[in-house]
């Protein structure tokens, strides 16, 4: 990465939970001030948030590190800092590239010496940057799943893949796309597309029945898979829609992102016991901001608190991760 010389600090462009996770953790972070124009706030955990129009970005000596999340706000804070002149990975970078040699070493050490290659993270970044399709899962969520994929394949895993919760279908669409395992092995993408369903007391106040629908109609998102011979969009409410699934499934890979605690609860209670040893249940939203998606980590921590397993925490994409043991 070409970074200013001599640069120690850097702002954050965005405030989102991936900044409030870093500044939560590292007590000595290197987070200068937040910029974000929409936010209400003048303050992120201490750190104070600026607007755009405050800002010489011509002038700052610090690198400006895109915190969004959404491939929607990184295009769109993207496209804002071309404009003004600066140079991508000299002047700004994305999140992905900020944590990744610390995302590396933790995916190697906890995860059996998984390695995650420096090319696969920089198609992502490429695929979040350039796609129209709505990428909503974090840049380094989907480098970890295709890093997975890949080791399900060497290690001959069986069973298909699993997405619950897709939104509009930009994680899956990507892994299709830049994972050459994904489309060996059945693909299932499933949600709502109609939105939340009633939320519980363990969800987010601000959120109800009806909130995150796609803005793209179910049959156009639909037709877009249509290329991929394996790939089969379901349309449904967890756990109605599992009864769409074949009855003797099995599961390598499966990956949540539903936000909420009771469809994560009814993920785990349908996909464990169809989930091969080896395989893995991936869950997004494990970490979440103060009034956020707690919920999910409620649902992780009660279905597995008794179970022989790890849960590998990945704060740097909100993500945990479960690998079904070997021996039951």
């Amino acid at each position: 990465m070409k970074k200013k010389e001599k640069c120690s600090k850097y702002y954050a462009y965005g405030k989102s939970k991936l900044l409030e996770l870093y500044i939560m953790q590292n007590n000595e972070h290197d987070i200068v001030a937040c910029i974000d124009g929409y936010c209400t706030h003048d303050k992120i955990c201490g750190i104070p948030i600026l607007h755009p129009s405050k800002i010489n970005f011509t002038g700052l000596d610090e690198v400006i590190v895109i915190f969004a999340v959404s491939s929607e706000a990184i295009q769109s804070i993207f496209a804002f800092l071309s404009r003004l002149g600066l140079t991508f990975r000299k002047d700004f970078i994305l999140y992905s590239e900020f944590f990744y040699l610390h995302f590396c070493s933790k995916a190697f050490k906890n995860l059996e010496s998984l390695s995650i290659e420096k090319g696969s993270c920089q198609r992502y970044e490429a695929f979040v940057l350039n796609s129209v399709k709505p990428h909503h899962t974090t840049i380094l969520g989907s480098v970890l799943l295709d890093a997975l994929l890949d080791r399900i394949h060497q290690e001959w895993i069986p069973g298909a893949i699993m997405e619950v919760g897709a939104y509009e279908g930009g994680n899956a669409l990507a892994l299709l796309s830049l994972n050459k395992y994904a489309v060996t092995r059945p693909y299932y993408v499933m949600d709502s597309f109609e939105g939340f369903p009633v939320v519980t007391d363990f969800d987010p106040l601000l959120f109800g029945e009806g909130d995150y629908a796609t803005k793209t109609p179910y049959n156009l998102i639909s037709n877009g898979f249509a290329v991929f011979d394996n790939t089969e969009v379901i349309k449904g409410f967890v756990p109605k829609s599992f009864d769409l699934l074949p009855k003797d499934l099995v599961l390598s890979l499966v990956f949540y992102d539903c936000d909420l605690y009771q469809p994560a609860l009814d993920t785990f209670i349908y996909a464990w016991n169809r989930l091969s040893p080896g395989g893995y249940m991936v869950v997004h939203d494990y970490f979440a901001e103060s009034g956020g998606f707690e919920g999910v980590k409620v649902a992780v921590d009660e279905f597995f608190l008794d179970l022989p397993v790890i849960v590998t925490e990945f704060s740097e994409n909100t993500m945990a991760v479960i690998k079904k043991p070997l021996i039951q």
